[in-house]
């Protein structure tokens, strides 16, 4: 049972590594459009990448129409 836990654990180690870029660049980019909190919950609540990249831009479509 603990060979499966090293296994897994490898394997996601991978995987958030593979993910910190695209991390990076949203945070790069929302931060002049929203602040700390709701980035950060978009961060951990959105789990398609592209689908934050979206709502940003759809944050800056809405706050230059009001």
């Amino acid at each position: 049972m603990s060979e499966v836990y090293k296994r897994s654990f490898s394997d996601g180690i991978a995987i958030g590594f593979g993910y910190l870029p695209v991390a990076m660049a949203f945070g790069i980019t929302a931060k002049p459009l929203i602040d700390l909190l709701y980035t950060t919950l978009m961060s951990g609540l959105n789990y398609a990448g592209a689908g934050q990249f979206c709502y940003s831009k759809y944050i800056l479509i809405l706050s230059r129409t009001i």
